[in-house]
């Protein structure tokens, strides 16, 4: 017998699995932001406070909830069950595991914009 069927079996063997894997990251996939978003505190406006959102700190857990189709927006919800809002380039800045985000280099400011909105600058 010669090697060559025995590598085409392994080869197609392989195929299946290839096929099945999705992209990263998927709904409820724990990621890490390698950048601090900012909490924020808002006034009372009669009568009714929005809750404190607190800051988080660069490659805390956060869980993926959803890319925008355009994909310039991606959703994430933090330990406390806020979702975030992250707008632009930010598929650079999430990351799988702490180690990986750790080695990341962190942006200087985020932008802050309106609700829960997270800008960065354009590359």
């Amino acid at each position: 017998m010669t090697k060559g069927p025995i590598l085409v079996l392994v080869f197609l063997s392989t195929i299946p699995t290839l096929a099945d894997e999705k992209p990263w990251p998927q709904k409820g996939d724990t990621i890490f932001v390698s950048a601090r978003l900012l909490g924020m505190t808002s006034a009372a406006v009669a009568g009714f406070q929005l809750p404190d959102m607190p800051t988080i700190e660069a490659c805390e857990p956060l869980i993926f909830r959803k890319q925008s189709t355009d994909g310039r927006t991606t959703i994430i919800k933090d330990h406390i069950g806020y979702d975030r809002k992250l707008r632009g380039a930010w598929r650079t800045y999430i990351h799988k595991t702490v180690r990986e985000c750790s080695a990341h280099e962190k942006p200087e400011f985020v932008k802050f914009s309106r609700g829960y909105l997270y800008e960065l600058p354009p590359e």
